[in-house]
């Protein structure tokens, strides 16, 4: 460990005069300053009704932290792990190893790390200047709807969960970035990965197979609140295909070349296409979906009220005749409802007040809900809790059973 932290310090210092380090914090920083920025200077106007909201969180969620991860993050790493393995090429360094008193592995893993380094200091720049602009935009722009609420435990989760995204992808781009002499070659696959992410969201399609796909899922689930876990199975599957990149670009780097990896004899061949064959089964099985299997015949349905409104009861009523099911009392702004009867899988209404949400549920189903809301709008955070013993994996969003779930 003490010679990979030394190899890792001796990686960091080639970086000097690369600028890339500026250019971490400029793209972390760039966002932040061209969303708030020019509104600094205009009037704002804020519709009447709004709902109240944190100023940290507006400021790092939401449509912005889609585009920070979908393109700004995957530039920094293609530029980040380019610029650091043409050290290595310009400077001969693959001819060089032998004359190192650190392992390959070593040499490999610390450029790697100095990717990820680089993608947290992006990361931690972005966050950084999403608050300070919020601060600046709360004092310029006063308005009862904002608030200063920091909510840490949010802040960290969705920090940790940008960070495990990007993993798989800078082992990847690390890969191409020392297999290919050329800039032009990891630009390209960088693009064309986000590319094909691109295609995915327009076709509403998910391409398991697809090593930037977890920037597809984040795109589609940037809120943690809609999520069972902060670490989904997008956040695993970022994991896994960190382990083939780095072992692959691991072989590649050490062997100085491709043949010499993988295709050396007929022996080194049969080894490679056995370990394809059972990277390709394991990636298969990991993505199989598990069916799900209820453990109950009830329902269980728990929430909180985030409102100045008074509120005295929940009440769920089937959507199509609308016959109630049942009803439960409001306390301290939080309800909990459960039914042993076995109901069919349909849309059902639950309401409050002059607000309404369909919710697609059948027996077996466990929700989590937290609606925020005034006399005019409403957000609605689901969360589905699978019962003990079964093996339905995490949810996430507005979704359910193939059914949009769209509040009322």
């Amino acid at each position: 460990m003490k010679k990979l932290l030394t190899t890792v310090g001796t990686e960091w210092l080639k970086l000097k005069g690369l600028g890339i380090i500026y250019i971490a914090v400029v793209l972390g920083a760039l966002l932040p300053l061209l969303v708030y920025a020019p509104s600094f200077f205009m009037p704002e106007t804020v519709p009447e009704g709004t709902l109240k909201f944190s100023v940290f969180e507006d400021a790092i969620g939401g449509d912005q932290l889609r585009y920070f991860v979908f393109f700004i993050l995957p530039l920094l790493i293609i530029v980040a792990a380019n610029r650091i393995a043409q050290t290595d090429h310009k400077n001969n360094g693959w001819q060089l190893m032998e004359t190192q008193p650190v392992s390959r592995l070593q040499l490999y893993l610390s450029k790697y790390i100095i990717v990820v380094i680089l993608s947290v200091m992006c990361i931690t720049s972005y966050f950084i200047f999403s608050v300070m602009m919020a601060v600046a935009d709360y004092y310029i722009h006063p308005n009862a709807v904002k608030l200063m609420d920091f909510d840490l435990v949010w802040t960290i989760k969705t920090y940790i969960r940008i960070c495990i995204t990007i993993l798989g992808i800078a082992a990847l781009q690390l890969c191409i970035s020392v297999a290919f002499h050329s800039f032009i070659w990891s630009f390209l696959i960088g693009s064309l990965g986000i590319a094909s992410n691109i295609a995915a969201l327009i076709q509403k399609q998910s391409y398991f197979f697809n090593p930037y796909g977890s920037l597809c899922s984040f795109w589609n689930a940037p809120e943690i609140r809609n999520l069972n876990t902060f670490i989904s199975h997008s956040e695993y599957m970022s994991l896994f295909w960190m382990v083939i990149f780095l072992v692959i670009g691991y072989l590649w780097y050490s062997r100085k070349g491709f043949k010499n990896a993988f295709g050396k004899n007929k022996k080194q061949m049969a080894v490679s296409a056995a370990c394809f064959a059972a990277g390709a089964g394991l990636l298969y099985f990991i993505q199989l979906p598990k069916p799900y299997r209820s453990g109950a015949s009830g329902i269980s349905i728990k929430g909180t009220l985030d409102t100045d409104l008074k509120i005295d009861s929940v009440k769920i009523f089937t959507s199509d005749f609308h016959k109630k099911v049942g009803a439960v009392p409001v306390i301290n702004n939080t309800f909990s409802w459960t039914t042993k009867k076995k109901l069919p899988l349909d849309e059902y209404l639950i309401e409050f007040g002059n607000k309404k949400l369909i919710l697609v549920m059948g027996s077996g189903d466990w929700f989590n809900l937290d609606f925020k809301f005034n006399n005019t709008e409403m957000v609605t955070y689901l969360k589905i809790q699978p019962e003990s013993g079964s093996d339905l994996p995490g949810k996430t969003g507005f979704f359910r059973k193939g059914v949009y779930v769209r509040p009322g």
